[in-house]
């Protein structure tokens, strides 16, 4: 657990495919019961989904579901000026 309550998960890790590299942040805030998942884009941008989950390992289900779907490249894009992409 993170020094303000948020507990992290295992299952964060820097994934790259196709030149693009993020790291997946998967973590559980204090106040609350499910889990968010964000991706941290190497040029400073990020893409984080609104719903939380139940489960870490749902998070990274859902985020290797989209990556099969979608390809990292396509599930960022329109993220270069630092906006979020919100799923």
């Amino acid at each position: 657990m993170g020094d303000n309550g948020t507990t992290r998960s295992p299952l964060c890790r820097s994934f790259y495919q196709a030149g693009v590299t993020v790291q997946v942040e998967i973590y559980q805030l204090a106040w609350s019961d499910g889990w968010t998942l964000e991706l941290v884009h190497a040029d400073g941008g990020w893409t984080i989904w609104l719903s939380e989950f139940a489960t870490d390992e749902a998070a990274m289900a859902e985020f290797t579901a989209h990556i099969a779907k979608t390809g990292l490249p396509n599930l960022i894009a329109g993220t270069q000026f630092h906006f979020p992409t919100i799923h």
